[in-house]
């Protein structure tokens, strides 16, 4: 619970008012918590969108079979012509591979929403960074709004060191 609380009674009905003031080290500690946490989500969230990459990676290009023969001694020889004959895979009927491009297809979707929800979290990191570089900054610190793209900067006034 945050703050304290305290309540009584106005024309017969009860009212609280609550004390919402946090001291700035609370504060400070919150948004660091809260920094931590995103940092967390963020690499959580990219080890899943490099594990689906992996995944999909080999999907879109034509399979390259190699074949490794091992022998007993280098004196033995292997005829290639006829390990060359192995028959091809059987192909899949229309069904099987309507549901497997069905199942490729919402895992393209899935690391679409994956990508997109690391964008807003990278975001969201470098949002708290910022304001954490603020919060940290000795001096004066300036904001500027670009007009064109609406982008915020900030500058720092610069000052002498000793």
């Amino acid at each position: 619970m945050r703050g304290s609380m305290r309540s009584k009674i106005v024309d017969g009905k009860h009212e609280m008012h609550r004390d919402n003031t946090l001291s700035h080290e609370t504060v400070k500690l919150l948004k660091t918590q809260d920094a931590n946490y995103i940092n967390l989500k963020l690499q959580a969230e990219r080890n899943k969108v490099a594990r689906l990459r992996e995944v999909l990676h080999g999907t879109e290009a034509e399979k390259v079979n190699t074949h490794t023969v091992f022998v007993d001694s280098d004196d033995e020889e292997v005829d290639l012509d006829e390990l060359e004959k192995v028959p091809p895979a059987p192909e899949l009927d229309r069904a099987t591979q309507r549901a497997v491009s069905k199942a490729r297809e919402s895992q393209y979707k899935m690391l679409a929403a994956r990508v997109k929800r690391l964008e807003t979290l990278e975001k969201s990191s470098h949002k708290l960074q910022v304001y954490k570089n603020i919060a940290s900054a000795k001096g004066q610190v300036r904001k500027d709004v670009d007009e064109e793209t609406g982008r915020v900067s900030y500058k720092w006034r610069k000052q002498r060191t000793k």
